[in-house]
């Protein structure tokens, strides 16, 4: 059964933000507003809870997922953050850009579907970093949506296609964005975009 909780995803009731961590942390499926699109998130260095992930949505195991952490301290933890990237993460975090880096061990595999890599970015969304921060945990999260239908940009299409799927949902309206974050992997001096999505390429620029 699903658990759906009301909340107000720009002042979160600290009860509820709560409740999903403690979901979070005991290895459960939570969906929750980002920025951009819902998320359906579990614990990122616990791989049976991200395998719940993937079941959930149909989604092959062989599609690694973006990691959601609530700073730049708690994503050095988990991820081999370069120099560049250090120096311009204030411009672009919180925000919705996610970056491809070299993943730390603690990151599940089932997360990065076994690759050394791993897409990880800072949400900017109250909601979101209220609940990863409670957590004490990077978050895996991709969007919240069945496998090869539309992302979902609202708590009611997560109800209507989520309820009793996952163990919590957090209903909180409409997402600011309704679309993806932009995905980038660093070459060199420049950046190739795997995915275009909320930033484009003039937002890029600091990079």
């Amino acid at each position: 059964m699903t658990v759906i909780r009301k909340v107000d995803q720009l002042n979160p009731d600290p009860s509820v933000i709560a409740e999903a961590a403690s979901t979070i942390v005991h290895g459960g499926t939570v969906v929750f507003p980002t920025e951009t699109v819902y998320g359906l998130g579990a614990n990122a260095t616990d791989n049976s809870a991200v395998l719940g992930i993937y079941q959930a949505k149909g989604r092959p195991a062989d599609n690694p997922l973006i990691v959601h952490f609530s700073s730049i301290e708690m994503m050095h933890r988990h991820v081999h953050v370069t120099r560049d990237v250090e120096a311009v993460a204030g411009k672009i975090w919180p925000g919705p850009l996610t970056i491809i880096m070299k993943s730390r061990e603690s990151i599940s595999k089932a997360a990065r579907a076994s690759l050394p890599t791993v897409g990880a970015r800072i949400p900017a969304n109250p909601l979101a970093l209220a609940l990863i921060s409670k957590s004490q945990v990077p978050i895996a999260a991709p969007s919240a949506n069945i496998s090869t239908k539309p992302s979902i940009v609202s708590s009611s299409e997560a109800i209507q296609e989520l309820d009793g799927k996952v163990d919590m949902i957090l209903d909180a309206g409409e997402t600011f964005f309704g679309i993806e974050s932009t995905v980038i992997r660093r070459l060199g001096e420049g950046y190739e975009i795997l995915r275009p999505g909320a930033i484009g390429v003039e937002e890029l620029e600091p990079l």
